[in-house]
């Protein structure tokens, strides 16, 4: 069973699994995750508006 929270950009780590704005399902590898002087984190490319757009992250909660 996959949960999906809204959370910071600044709280994306190497191995979390996100939803991108294109409704796809992403798994962020060291690559993804840059920092820009000009538009401060980056996520596939994207600064989520400068950071004020929460990212859609998926954690997976097993079947007990």
């Amino acid at each position: 069973m996959w949960i999906e929270i809204a959370v910071d950009i600044k709280d994306i780590r190497v191995g979390d699994t996100i939803i991108d704005n294109d409704d796809k399902i992403k798994l962020v590898s060291q690559g993804n995750l840059k920092y820009n002087e000009f538009m401060g984190l980056t996520l596939f490319g994207d600064c989520y508006k400068l950071g004020t757009q929460k990212v859609r992250k998926l954690i997976y909660k097993g079947v007990v």
